[in-house]
């Protein structure tokens, strides 16, 4: 396939900008999803590297008696790397435990790279498009219904524009990448039109994808940390079992029985008193049909009520207990009593750390 330099080269530079920007974002705030963007930004400009120095290397290797081009193969290694720490991210903002989706995804992307092995026979290469081309749209059901539905109950105008321009750019990106799948198929066929239309097309569309889903998610480092968890309050609570905040969500949901919500805040005083500065392996309980998200500091104990607990939120929590600390760190250790202006602020704070919960 004739190399067409200005569209390669300009994805280069985006996947660089976005691994700049999420490892500075990961440095300043140490956010996990900024880890999870930066290795995926790594792993597709590594990709891209290896398509690119196929036009100037001689890449053509024998190992264990099979005829290898191992940038191609690499080149493969690292898309495939790039998809599943995508999912993988994608599966830490929506559950609590790792889904088994992730394997199936895992055992299909080891079939590619195995196959990559013996793609110089054409049958090896008809059956590896076929599997690239049923990794893709597992993967676009995925990801696509999990953004597709933040974007249906995201309540921000603003987020929804740059969501819906991310969701955009995601529906180029796969759509671009079948299409190059196609065109190894069609040139197996020795379809020569429509392998050079499937190739030129694929080109067009991942790089019109690849610009928004690097350069937003640098614009707006938030936008990757959106969850669907259904909220209905937060509490931050002294060793005491006294409630120094506690904050309901504007956008709270009224699944929730009021009179468990009672129940479950006093369960939560009486439960500080016991684990508070103690080495305790507790990170979730489960309340009739909601779930309390626990987060443990030194000086206080931070909780969410929530609908659909997800590991994300237990990082956002455990975000909001340490700021908190140290805004109340000045004070006295005995009693926490603090000025309307900083309680306001610290809320205010707070608020803004869960604004990416819906």
């Amino acid at each position: 396939m004739q190399i067409i330099y200005i569209p390669y080269l300009a994805i280069l530079i985006c996947f660089s900008i976005s691994f700049s920007l999420s490892i500075k974002g990961f440095l300043k705030t140490r956010p996990l999803t900024a880890l999870y963007n930066a290795l995926i930004s790594l792993f597709f400009l590594m990709a891209t590297i290896s398509i690119l120095a196929e036009n100037f290397i001689n890449d053509n290797v024998i190992i264990w008696g099979l005829n290898l081009d191992y940038l191609d193969f690499t080149f493969v290694l690292f898309l495939i790397l790039g998809f599943l720490t995508w999912l993988v991210e994608i599966d830490y903002i929506t559950h609590e435990e790792m889904s088994r989706l992730l394997l199936i995804f895992a055992f299909i992307g080891g079939m590619i790279i195995l196959g990559e092995l013996y793609g110089k026979f054409p049958f090896a290469i008809f059956i590896n498009s076929i599997l690239e081309i049923t990794g893709l749209i597992l993967f676009s059901v995925l990801a696509i219904s999990y953004f597709a539905d933040i974007f249906r109950n995201i309540p921000y105008t603003n987020s929804k524009k740059y969501l819906g321009a991310y969701l955009a750019g995601l529906i180029a990106l796969i759509v671009g990448l079948i299409l190059i799948a196609l065109g190894d198929i069609y040139l197996i066929l020795n379809i020569r039109d429509l392998m050079r239309l499937c190739y030129d097309f694929g080109l067009l569309f991942v790089t019109l994808g690849v610009i928004p889903i690097t350069l937003l998610p640098a614009r707006n480092p938030m936008l990757l940390e959106t969850t669907l968890a259904h909220p209905h309050s937060a509490l931050f609570v002294t060793p005491d079992g006294i409630t120094i905040m506690h904050i309901k969500f504007n956008r709270s949901h009224d699944s929730i029985d009021p009179t468990l919500i009672g129940s479950a805040i006093a369960a939560i005083s009486s439960l500080t008193k016991e684990i508070i500065g103690k080495k305790v392996e507790l990170k979730t309980i489960k309340f009739e049909n909601f779930s309390i998200i626990v987060s443990l500091g030194k000086r206080i104990a931070g909780y969410i009520l929530v609908e659909r607990p997800t590991r994300i939120l237990e990082e956002i929590l455990a975000r909001a207990v340490k700021h908190v600390e140290k805004r109340i760190e000045p004070l006295d250790q005995t009693i926490l009593i603090m000025r309307k202006d900083l309680y306001n602020e610290i809320i205010r704070d707070i608020k803004e750390i869960f604004s990416p919960i819906i």
